[in-house]
């Protein structure tokens, strides 16, 4: 009778970890899924930004890769790479269900 009640606890506690884990990927699919076209269009809106700076001001391809890199590489200026891939949705799923 013992061993019947162990077994029956271990298949509960498999079957909640699965379960889980089917939560939190789901929770990731669907923020990456609702993030990732905002970020794709803020992006694109960043590349037709810096095309037209650079026809503005009337900079060489060198001068404003050179430029860029100066922005880029500063502290204090936002980085222009993605933020948001699946993993990083992962964890942030994993700290919103945690931390609830």
């Amino acid at each position: 009778m013992r061993v019947v009640s162990v077994k029956r606890q271990y298949l509960r506690t498999l079957i909640l970890l699965a379960i889980f884990i089917t939560y939190l990927f789901g929770g990731s699919a669907l923020f990456h899924a609702i993030e990732s076209k905002d970020e794709e269009e803020n992006i694109n809106k960043t590349k037709v930004l810096m095309e037209t700076l650079q026809q503005q001001f009337n900079l060489s391809d060198d001068d404003f890769a050179y430029l860029v890199n100066i922005i880029r590489n500063n502290p204090y200026v936002g980085k222009m790479d993605r933020k948001w891939n699946f993993t990083q949705a992962l964890f942030f799923s994993t700290t919103v269900v945690t931390t609830i």
